[in-house]
C-alpha cells in the first residue's frame, strides 16, 4: 500500500499495540507522520519507531492533543513562567480527568471531568455541550482534538518543527512503561531514555 501511495505523510491510527511495525514501514518507504497516541506500548517498540525515522529522515509527530488543550496549556505555561516555583509532585487521574501540579510556589488544579461551561435547558432536554474537545464554529469544526492534526498539517506544509516532537513522545512513552513496571513490582525502576 505505501508503495502505491503518492502521499507526503500518513497517519497511524490503529490500536497503539499495532504501532511500531507499520510507523517502521511507513519510515522506511518516507513518508511522514502523525501518530496517535501513545507512539509505542513497549520499549522495543519506541525505539524501533526512534530509530527507523532518524534513518530514514521522515518527519513524526505524536497526537498527544491535550497540548492544545486550555487548561493544560495554561498549566503549562504556569509551569514554563515559574510561576509554581520548583515542581514538587505532579497527580493525573485519567478516569475522570483531574490533574494537580505543586511547586514550591503555588499549584494548578485541574478539573475537565464536567467543565460546565455552557448548559442548554429545553421543554425536552438538559444539555452541556462540549466546547472544548469537539466543537463548531460558524459551520467550521474547532476544538482542541482537531488543532493537532491543524498543526501537523501547517507544520508538514511550512517545514517548521512540531509542537511535539517524536521525542518528547518517546520520553512520555518510556516514563509511563516506567510508572507501569513500577506499579507492577512495587519497586522504582529508573527512566532510560
Amino acid at each position: 500500500m505505501l508503495a502505491k501511495c503518492h502521499c507526503d505523510a500518513v497517519s497511524i491510527v490503529t490500536p497503539d499495540h499495532l504501532h511500531g511495525d507499520i510507523a517502521v514501514a511507513c519510515a522506511q518507504a518516507g513518508k511522514d507522520m502523525l501518530i496517535e497516541k501513545p507512539i509505542a506500548t513497549n520499549r522495543e517498540d519506541v525505539h524501533r519507531i526512534v530509530d527507523a525515522a532518524n534513518k530514514h529522515n521522515v518527519r513524526v509527530m505524536v497526537d498527544l492533543h491535550n497540548r492544545w488543550s486550555p487548561p493544560f496549556s495554561a498549566a503549562k505555561e504556569a509551569i514554563e513562567a515559574g510561576e509554581l516555583g520548583e515542581i514538587q509532585t505532579g497527580y493525573f487521574r485519567l478516569n475522570d480527568i483531574k490533574c494537580n501540579i505543586l511547586g514550591s510556589k503555588g499549584m494548578v488544579a485541574i478539573d475537565a471531568s464536567n467543565h460546565n461551561l455552557i448548559q442548554k435547558y429545553t421543554d425536552t432536554a438538559v444539555q452541556v455541550p462540549d466546547i472544548l474537545v469537539r466543537n463548531t464554529i460558524h459551520g467550521k469544526v474547532k476544538g482542541f482534538a482537531y488543532e493537532s492534526i491543524r498543526s501537523f498539517v501547517d507544520k508538514i506544509i511550512s517545514d517548521e518543527p512540531f509542537i511535539v516532537t517524536m521525542e518528547d513522545a518517546a520520553k512520555t512513552s518510556l516514563a509511563i512503561l516506567s510508572i507501569m513496571e513500577s506499579a507492577e513490582n512495587r519497586m522504582p525502576v529508573d527512566v532510560v531514555y
